[in-house]
């Protein structure tokens, strides 16, 4: 039963961090895609300024996207199997506890 909780913990940790690495590559840049669609839903939008200005804000932002999707990424992993390991470890049976075992029959 462990290591079926084992592979699952594994598993739930390989997709977490390729999921929350991508939403954290998207995040960074997010200020700058917001700035390009108000600049566009702007009824005096020049699709050319707006374009510049989207590619000036990207660089400016682009440089922290390695940062953000690492600490979504990976950053709750540990926290997860900490908690993982704090909630079986209360559930595991002991050798005490064993049905059949020696300790529980007496000697």
């Amino acid at each position: 039963m462990h290591d079926n909780w084992l592979v699952c913990g594994v598993v739930a940790s390989v997709i977490w961090a390729a999921a929350a690495g991508n939403a954290g590559l998207h995040l960074a840049v997010a200020p700058a895609i917001s700035a390009y669609r108000t600049c566009m839903e702007s009824p005096i939008a020049d699709a050319a300024a707006c374009r510049t200005n989207l590619h000036r804000d990207w660089a400016d932002y682009s440089g922290d996207r390695l940062t953000y999707a690492a600490v979504l990424g990976l950053g709750p992993i540990p926290i997860g199997w900490l908690v993982g390991w704090l909630a079986f470890a209360r559930r595991r049976p002991t050798r005490a506890t064993l049905p059949g075992s020696l300790a529980s029959a007496g000697g």
